[in-house]
């Protein structure tokens, strides 16, 4: 089954098909995201909840479009909500000699698994007279990139996520398709407790002439009726 066969599937909501796709670029995604954010942990939260919307949204994938140009498109939109602060304001410095910015980094990550200059400055938003002066460093940042290290069963982790948040959709659908019958539940199940606390009938307390209610038997004051005479 090629890729275009798996974006199809996909996008129908196909979770296996889904996953195949995550297994192919999780690597890559995943060292794009630890250029981009430069910590391990941070990059992990930014690969989740990249694939995250890409599940989302995967039915809009334009399927003549790189997939791997996408899923990068994705992460620059969402790295800066992802990045810690650090002191060394936003640099890459796995290069010795060279500090580079992180927007530079995730540049030269983008070369490295194959895009154009075109896609690197559209993504990044450097000319691309800067993606052609980053690129002269491309051969010294290899190592770089291939060394950095890869979660176990990031593909998984993509599973999880999905199934979990389908069980929430799931469930939110559910409220929303029968919250008025279950509003009309909770109302009838109130009024049935409503019936059962405050009895109804005409049997009422003796009530004085002042106004208050007395338990007392009322006896007559008619004179011509006396007590026993009846």
């Amino acid at each position: 089954m090629d890729e275009q066969d798996l974006i199809h599937m996909a996008s129908k909501g196909n979770i296996d098909a889904f996953c195949s796709l995550v297994s192919l670029y999780d690597a890559s995604v995943y060292r794009l995201c630890y250029l981009f954010t430069g910590d391990a942990e941070t990059a992990f939260d930014l690969f989740l909840d990249t694939f995250k919307t890409a599940w989302n949204a995967i039915s809009l994938f334009d399927c003549n479009s790189s997939i791997l140009f996408w899923l990068s498109s994705l992460i620059r939109q969402k790295a800066s909500n992802f990045r810690k602060p650090r002191g060394d304001s936003g640099c890459f410095t796995a290069m010795t000699d060279v500090k580079i910015t992180r927007i530079q980094a995730f540049g030269l990550g983008m070369l490295y698994y194959g895009m154009t200059i075109d896609q690197i400055s559209q993504i990044t938003g450097c000319s691309v007279a800067e993606v052609n002066q980053i690129q002269e460093l491309l051969p010294r940042f290899v190592p770089i990139v291939s060394f950095i290290s890869v979660p176990a069963h990031l593909t998984e982790s993509i599973r999880r996520l999905i199934h979990n948040e389908d069980e929430r959709y799931s469930m939110r659908q559910f409220l929303s398709r029968f919250r008025f019958t279950l509003i009309a539940m909770i109302i009838i199940l109130l009024l049935w407790l409503l019936l059962r606390v405050v009895p109804i009938g005409n049997s009422q307390p003796a009530q004085s002439s002042t106004g208050v209610t007395s338990d007392v038997p009322v006896i007559s004051h008619d004179p011509q009726i006396l007590p026993g005479t009846e």
